[in-house]
């Protein structure tokens, strides 16, 4: 209880930092602590509290926006393409960049990629293409 104590007063200090209210990161901070890890999707989606993100993109090609890389310092996201048809982007959030690039595309089945935020903008760490 006091780990999670200190990660949510952490968190509230990093976001009050950034000009945001108390009230807010409270509100934020709850909301990813009682939302679950993983997510599956099969359209559009902008990451918020999710680590793990499963892709199917049988219904056509899904793009997955980041967060904004001034709110994500040290934080880690896992994608998964689980099918073959169509293609997984992954956007930056507005001009924010994956590795110098706004978008990376994954476009075989089992393509998994993880990012790790640096503050500045998303890198990735891992990307095993079968």
């Amino acid at each position: 209880m006091a780990q999670k104590r200190l990660r949510s007063e952490s968190l509230s200090a990093q976001i009050i930092r950034h000009g945001q209210r108390p009230e807010r990161v409270k509100i934020v901070s709850d909301r990813i602590k009682n939302e679950p890890d993983t997510i599956s999707i099969t359209s559009a989606y902008a990451i918020e509290g999710k680590t793990n993100i499963i892709v199917d993109s049988s219904g056509g090609s899904v793009t997955v926006t980041l967060p904004d890389v001034l709110d994500s310092k040290d934080r880690l996201i896992r994608i998964k393409k689980t099918v073959a048809a169509n293609n997984v982007v992954i956007a930056g959030y507005s001009s924010n960049t994956i590795d110098g690039a706004t978008t990376k595309t994954m476009a075989d089945q089992y393509d998994c990629m993880v990012l790790l935020c640096d503050g500045t903008q998303w890198n990735i760490i891992s990307h095993y293409e079968p």
